[in-house]
């Protein structure tokens, strides 16, 4: 009896059961063709979002340079209607200027006539109170402002407690409405027709500053 134990070639063994479990573990043809196919898919998908991507660039890129050349091209058109707004804007201000010009011109002599002889007489009485304690105080005032109220002027610095009577002095070069007060280290002065035609100055160069022919000069009345 023959033995054939060990009549066996182990390598060419291992190497067909090698052999065997890569058959077992390689794809099918089935398989290979549904990878590849799924393969060919994800190219696709891949392409067509690159595709898309580039696309989308490409839009974006050519709607910022019509919207560069659009706005390139309706430049001159913006700057003509700012200009317009602009020059509309100093027309409104210049009719509105003309407009209080106009009012202030019509206004200032009855308020000169109504209101100067209460202000000035305001300001005098301001002045006796500055200069109580003093040992003097002349008062000078329009002739007409002077005849209507040197005795009440009179009476109200005697009732504040002046040490003496102030001098009341009617000055022709005074307008109604104004008035110069002079104490022992003191002085005042008002002038209610200085403050109307400083205001209607102010307007006028306003007006002037805006490049226009401004309203004619209209000069303060004196009262």
């Amino acid at each position: 009896m023959s033995l054939h134990l060990f009549d066996r070639n182990f390598d060419a063994e291992l190497a067909e059961e090698a052999e065997a479990a890569r058959a077992r573990d390689a794809p099918s043809a089935e398989e290979i063709a549904l990878m590849l196919a799924a393969a060919r898919a994800e190219g696709v998908a891949e392409g067509l979002e690159q595709g898309r991507a580039e696309g989308r660039a490409r839009s974006e890129a050519e709607i910022e340079a019509r919207r560069a050349a659009a706005l390139e091209t309706m430049m001159p058109q913006i700057a003509a209607i700012f200009a317009a707004a602009a020059e509309h804007r100093k027309s409104l201000e210049a009719e509105a200027l003309d407009f209080a010009i106009s009012l202030c011109a019509q206004l200032f002599p009855q308020l000169l006539k109504e209101e100067a002889p209460v202000r000035c007489e305001h300001e005098i009485r301001r002045a006796i109170a500055l200069a109580l304690g003093s040992p003097s105080l002349t008062l000078s005032m329009a002739p007409e402002t002077h005849a209507e109220i040197a005795p009440v002027l009179a009476a109200a610095a005697r009732s504040a407690g002046m040490i003496r009577e102030p001098e009341l002095i009617a000055e022709p070069a005074l307008s109604v409405g104004e008035m110069r007060a002079e104490w022992l280290n003191g002085t005042a002065e008002f002038s209610y027709p200085a403050i109307c035609a400083g205001i209607l100055d102010a307007l006028r160069n306003a007006r002037s500053s805006l490049g226009q022919t401004p309203t004619p000069n209209e000069s303060m009345p004196r009262v």
